[in-house]
């Protein structure tokens, strides 16, 4: 089964052609890479756990303190999960990248 990215950083269940090589494909398959888990604090009591690149993302654009927002870290991991969804940037520098600004931000479970 493959999935594509829809507005609003879902995905929805789709096929592809094989081999398609196409940059929505290629979107596709960085997306669903898997992080080694990173959990977070969402609230005081709420423990979440980022597992995708395509959920560090979504984290860092749309759930992210308000108060660290124009973090520098933040600010550098952003870019390197969006680098890590099209292919251009790896993987763990984006959650190497999405750890130092969660300890920045003060959001980084144990």
């Amino acid at each position: 089964m493959a999935y594509k990215l829809v507005e609003g950083g879902g995905r929805q269940a789709g096929t592809l052609p094989q081999g398609s090589g196409c940059r929505s494909h290629q979107l596709e398959e960085a997306a669903l890479r898997i992080l080694t888990p990173i959990d977070v604090w969402e609230a005081p009591s709420v423990r979440r756990t980022i597992t995708t690149v395509d959920e560090a993302s979504n984290w860092l654009i749309y759930r992210w303190p308000e108060a660290h927002l124009n973090d520098p870290a933040r600010q550098a991991a952003t870019a390197a999960c969006l680098a890590a969804l099209d292919g251009s940037g790896e993987v763990e520098d984006a959650r190497a990248a999405f750890i130092t600004a969660a300890e920045t931000a003060h959001i980084l479970a144990d």
